[in-house]
């Protein structure tokens, strides 16, 4: 009857935002994070509402790009709700050179070989220095230290290893410099 009360109740709409942290490939990353800005908590986010969202890649990895709900390359982004929402960040493996030197005469070489992006983060190589006959390795500078040869070394960052080699004991080595003569 006219007169009559009506009562509604509304809910407020809430929504979830899932994220995933993953290579190109798909494969999750160990130790990387997405975080989202205000943190969800129980309630869910409401519609319109903004979030910032963060990679962090953990070492020897960095962020490439956005996927699902966001895309491109800006890190941190901004999230504009407006349904439930799945956001990937996608990682790739950072690559670092290893650079070889010999002070005195000799070579260095390295196991495995250096692919040409260089090594990932955390690989393990071999160095191994050759002296030239008449010369002795003493010992590596640079990124490596130490006496032992060959030697492990733990690929954390670019790299400079030294091999320093010098004369054998009891043979004498004399530097010299060649100059020609012009003649009048």
């Amino acid at each position: 009857e006219w007169g009559d009360r009506v009562t509604a109740n509304f809910d407020i709409a809430s929504y979830a935002i899932s994220t995933a942290r993953q290579t190109d490939a798909g494969a999750t990353i160990s130790g990387a994070s997405v975080t989202l800005s205000p943190p969800a908590a129980d309630r869910g986010y409401t519609y319109s509402e903004q979030v910032t969202v963060t990679a962090t890649a953990p070492p020897g990895w960095r962020f490439r790009e956005w996927r699902g709900a966001l895309n491109g390359t800006t890190n941190p982004a901004t999230l504009t709700v407006t349904d439930d929402a799945l956001v990937a960040a996608v990682f790739e493996p950072i690559y670092y050179r290893v650079r070889l030197e010999t002070v005195g005469q000799g070579r260095v070489d390295i196991t495995p070989p250096e692919e040409a992006a260089g090594y990932r983060y955390g690989e393990s190589v071999t160095i191994t220095a050759q002296a030239a006959a008449g010369w002795r390795f003493l010992r590596w500078d640079g990124d490596l230290s130490g006496i032992e040869n060959p030697a492990m070394l733990i690929v954390t960052g670019e790299m400079d290893v030294t091999a320093v080699c010098v004369p054998v004991a009891g043979q004498l080595f004399l530097p010299f410099v060649v100059r020609e003569r012009s003649t009048p």
